[in-house]
């Protein structure tokens, strides 16, 4: 890699690149292109430049290539849809389609069908499909006489301009059929001139997409697609205003590596839970921020949260990248190191730990609360996650083959973490034993649905409650490690059957997790249930004998 492609000032590396003679007009009087690399070593340097090298000689092959602009692309369609209002006003003066007493039923007819055409339109666009225009994309191509890959991120900005389009020339066309005089082609385009080969406009002044404009579209979009759950929606919605909040509601299109790397440096200085703060309540993010300049707060955002923030806001800018609003995903390379592995993240309890637990006054919960005295229990013979636990139903306790177990699913309300958490786990004899199917009994004859009445839904899931309750008792009566939480009791599942010699595969599928073999992960269906009841009976946490002298109160 040659060494001129880098800068080092002040001990930190930068990548710089010579812009091409040919190429200067594009770039407003720059001569070379430079990027932080955001090191001070060399070899971190290098790996980083051949990245930025391969972006950047692809952009100039793609200029070199005559690659539109999005105001050509906006120029083309507006041009076909004018064209196509203009042939439409010309039929209507004909003395057809304009609703009144004498018309039949076809005109009727007419018009409910570019309604439910308007609705489907508008649906695609939530949903960013095209297969709908695709025809009327390649048709304005082929009266420009422009051929262009439909593989290409310009065909995918073609195609979302022209399903625009498509929706505001529908709603002219309704508007004129209804009688309305004030409907005008005018409506459905921007600019009318076309743009042919050898004769490419100047650019011109496009309207500004305000960043909270576009947030809003992204939000809707994904919303209306299904996969996000209430939760997601509210998070993503509050990573968004915090972010219109540090860098302000600009043009989409002003947003560069520059301004989300300062939204990155500002987030790392920012409070956490800054809304139940006093010293900030009634103060603007941005006056947050001023205020984190003078003094460092003593409770930052942890990098887990910064890095959702940074990786949220990736996902906006590579959609954004798809529709034309931006150049490129300026947050990507921007997310923080995490103290630590993914495993060290959590402890699991000590032997000590646990006995300190159930030697607590847990049992006094069995008949008031009995979920505070069974969730600790399941989670560390089962090792399902809280919320799993939380949200489960009585029909969710069932027996196959012989084998009495949880059915971790996502039926009615439930949600998991991902698809590979949907399983079962075999209840241990030692549950058994306690009397946790004398509870579930119990609350079958009085016909109680979920395992837990108690237990009400709040955002984050059937957990939240319990959750804050057991962070309380766990620092008052067992630990005051920051890292052994309810959590960690998934931890000494996983590591007591490890240790115990149990395959990992098996593991895996008792805790929800894709195995490490792509051939079991493609094609191992399943365990048998009896081979999952014998890997969880290996668990022996040296607690048991205490628990048996637990007071044995009626469930």
């Amino acid at each position: 890699m040659p060494r001129n492609y880098l800068r080092n000032r002040g001990g930190w590396y930068y990548f710089r690149i010579r812009i091409p003679l040919d190429l200067l007009p594009f770039f407003e009087g720059r001569r070379e292109l430079t990027k932080s690399l955001k090191t001070t070593l060399y070899n971190d340097a290098q790996s980083s430049l051949r990245s930025n090298l391969y972006r950047t000689e692809r952009l100039f092959a793609q200029i070199r290539g005559g690659m539109m602009n999005n105001v050509e692309i906006r120029k083309l369609v507006s041009a076909y849809f004018t064209r196509h209002l203009d042939d439409s006003e010309d039929l209507l003066a004909e003395g057809s389609g304009v609703l009144g007493e004498d018309n039949d039923d076809g005109t009727n007819d007419a018009l409910g069908g570019l309604d439910r055409n308007l609705t489907d339109l508008v649906e695609d666009l939530a949903r960013g499909k095209y297969q709908a225009v695709a025809h009327v994309a390649d048709a304005i191509l082929e009266g420009a006489g422009i051929t262009m890959d439909t593989g290409s991120h310009e065909y995918k900005v073609l195609c979302r301009e022209t399903l625009k389009g498509a929706i505001a020339a529908t709603k002219v066309q309704l508007a004129r059929m209804r009688g309305d005089s004030a409907a005008d082609a005018s409506t459905a385009s921007a600019d009318a001139s076309a743009v042919t080969p050898g004769n490419t406009p100047a650019p011109a002044k496009v309207e500004p997409v305000r960043l909270s404009a576009a947030l809003a579209e992204f939000v809707k979009e994904h919303n209306a697609s299904g996969r996000w759950r209430p939760k997601t929606r509210e998070e993503t919605e509050g990573v968004f205003r915090l972010l219109v909040g540090i860098v302000g509601d600009v043009d989409v299109a002003e947003l560069d590596y520059k301004m989300l790397s300062s939204f990155r440096d500002s987030l790392i200085r920012f409070p956490s839970n800054h809304t139940k703060r006093p010293a900030y309540r009634g103060k603007t993010i941005p006056e947050i921020v001023a205020m984190t300049q003078i003094a460092k707060t003593s409770t930052p955002l942890s990098p887990s949260s910064i890095n959702k923030h940074i990786v949220r806001t990736g996902a906006f800018l590579k959609w954004a990248m798809k529709r034309g609003y931006v150049a490129a995903n300026y947050a990507e390379g921007l997310t923080i190191l995490r103290k630590g592995k993914e495993k060290e993240q959590r402890d699991k309890y000590s032997t000590e730990d646990l006995l300190r637990l159930v030697q607590s006054p847990l049992v006094g919960f069995r008949e008031t609360r009995p979920e505070r005295f069974w969730l600790p229990l399941l989670g560390l013979y089962t090792g399902a996650r809280l919320n799993e636990l939380c949200q489960l139903h009585l029909e969710d306790i069932k027996e196959e083959g012989g084998v009495l177990c949880l059915d971790l699913n996502e039926e009615e309300e439930k949600t998991l973490k991902n698809e590979v958490s949907k399983r079962v786990v075999p209840i241990h004899s030692f549950l058994i034993e306690l009397g946790f199917m004398e509870y579930v009994d119990g609350l079958r004859k009085r016909k109680i649905a979920r395992l837990w009445p108690a237990l009400k839904w709040k955002r984050g899931g059937y957990g939240d409650d319990f959750s804050k309750w057991y962070g309380r008792w766990n620092r008052k009566y067992v630990t005051t490690a920051r890292k052994k939480v309810f959590h960690s009791l998934r931890a000494n599942f996983t590591t007591t059957l490890l240790n115990a010699g149990v395959d990992d595969a098996v593991v895996s599928a008792l805790i929800g997790h894709v195995g490490g073999s792509m051939t079991l992960d493609r094609y191992h269906k399943g365990f048998s249930v009896t081979i999952l009841r014998d890997a969880v009976e290996n668990l022996n946490f040296e607690i048991e004998d205490e628990i048996r002298k637990l007071p044995r109160l009626s469930p």
